[in-house]
């Protein structure tokens, strides 16, 4: 049994650089695609040791050579993920350009010489399917990236004969999930593509139904009212104008009703101060209510923002049965800079923690990858954590400075200061010397039993690994 070095990071390159649906999230994805990059960079033959590396490089050149002596190999699963080439392909994340530039010469090899269009791996059990154009999409509850050439991967998909209705990216692109404050116009091509190719099929008759039942997602519920509440609740113009033309009907009844609360926030998105004012008289529940100032800020509306906090609603106004989270966690995960200028501005507590995840609002900005939210946050915040991922060497200096103890401090699930580093490697062995000079213990052992030094290590992060072990040794 041979397990060496080369195959070990061989494995650790491509599960890295092509992540299945249990990635999740920035500082989860940020990491994987980092490691790839790194471990690439450190093992530049990685790119020859398979068909599969090949593809998640965008080496087209030994692609082209492995198919033209051995044509199976377009369909043949294997890899670490055991899957075909086309799902490495659709999910090949890395920061190096190639994997992107290449992808659609690729994908015409792999597809010439017969790889499924429809391949797919299961996503937690057999209902799930990841398709090849799922996995294109990439968003869903893991906030997975989009491929940098989704519209001509989809178009040339589709042209090999991919199934139009795919349960599992209509869930991931409009359910009301994770990816939903991503919804925007910029995907009507992907409902142009999707009604195309149902034409090409001998599909037209479907889009006749009013209830556009061949949009119901395998379970999820029908297409329909996923996709008109996601249109209407972001004002998305453009893409109601589609569904309109397409025959959903405007009138249906995933539009919020515009009675009691609903009313109220209605009137409060208009910023119809009057109205809103005169609600509260007879509803003066409403100002304990987190309903109104969570639909500003999921907008983005500092205006109305303003005229809730005007009218006496709290800033730090909770949700009791959502997890405690405050409109500052809704602004982190929606990118509303706005709204969360103005929130801190009134008094919000800026690292105030959710009780679901105990996420702070800094740590859900960077969940999330809102970068504007990343940035606004990191002039307030105090949350060590995130502020080191993000690598915010001054603030962290700021924090030392004032109070040196926060360098020994513990995430809930037993992570030090030193195991929440960020991806930039120069960055990160300032912010080890910060954490180090003021107490933090590279001794200690998160709860698989890895030190800091051995996480830094799996990150392909070869000098901050050194320096973390020799304090380690020191300690």
């Amino acid at each position: 049994m041979n397990s060496s070095p080369r195959i070990e990071y061989v494995e650790r390159f491509l599960r890295n650089a092509c992540r299945d649906w249990r990635t999740g999230g920035g500082f989860a994805i940020c990491m994987a695609r980092g490691t790839a990059s790194r471990l690439l960079q450190q093992h530049p033959d990685i790119t020859r040791d398979s068909i599969y590396t090949a593809i998640a490089c965008g080496d087209v050149e030994t692609v082209e050579q492995l198919l033209a002596e051995q044509p199976a190999l377009a369909s043949q699963s294997g890899g670490v993920h055991d899957w075909p080439p086309l799902l490495y392909l659709a999910s090949a994340r890395i920061e190096q350009r190639a994997a992107s530039d290449n992808a659609i010469a690729i994908a015409q090899l792999l597809l010439d010489n017969g790889a499924d269009p429809n391949a797919f791996y299961p996503g937690g059990d057999a209902r799930y399917r990841y398709t090849v154009i799922t996995c294109v999409l990439g968003m869903g509850e893991e906030l997975a990236p989009t491929h940098p050439r989704a519209p001509e991967l989809v178009s040339l998909l589709f042209a090999r004969g991919a199934e139009p209705y795919d349960s599992q990216l209509l869930y991931n692109v409009f359910a009301n999930h994770a990816s939903r404050a991503r919804l925007n116009d910029d995907l009507v091509w992907l409902l142009d593509a999707i009604y195309d190719q149902s034409v090409q099929l001998g599909r037209a008759n479907d889009w006749n139904d009013p209830e556009w039942s061949m949009l119901d997602m395998g379970g999820y519920g029908r297409g329909s009212h996923y996709l008109l509440d996601a249109a209407v609740r972001g004002k998305h113009r453009w893409l109601i104008r589609w569904m309109r033309e397409h025959g959903a009907n405007p009138s249906d009844s995933s539009v919020p009703a515009t009675q009691g609360m609903a009313a109220f926030v209605e009137a409060c998105l208009q910023r119809d101060r009057a109205t809103a004012a005169a609600m509260l008289g007879e509803h003066p529940e409403y100002l304990v209510a987190p309903d109104a100032l969570f639909a500003a800020t999921m907008q983005d509306d500092a205006r109305a923002a303003e005229l809730l906090l005007d009218l006496g609603v709290s800033p730090d106004i909770a949700d009791r049965h959502g997890g405690e989270r405050r409109a500052l966690h809704v602004a982190s995960f929606a990118g509303a800079t706005n709204v969360a200028a103005l929130l801190i501005a009134r008094g919000a507590d800026v690292d105030a923690r959710e009780t679901q995840y105990g996420a702070t609002p800094m740590g859900v900005a960077v969940w999330a990858q809102q970068s504007g939210m990343i940035a606004l946050l990191g002039a307030h915040s105090r949350d060590v954590f995130n502020l080191s991922f993000a690598g915010n060497v001054s603030r962290i200096r700021v924090l030392m400075t004032e109070n040196p103890a926060l360098a020994e401090n513990f995430l809930p699930d037993g992570r030090s200061t030193l195991m929440r580093l960020p991806d930039d490697e120069e960055i990160a062995l300032e912010i080890v010397a910060l954490f180090l000079a003021n107490g933090a213990d590279p001794s200690w052992l998160d709860a698989n039993g890895a030190s800091a030094a051995e996480q830094a290590q799996e990150r392909a992060m070869l000098r901050v690994a050194a320096v973390l072990a020799d304090a380690q040794r020191g300690a």
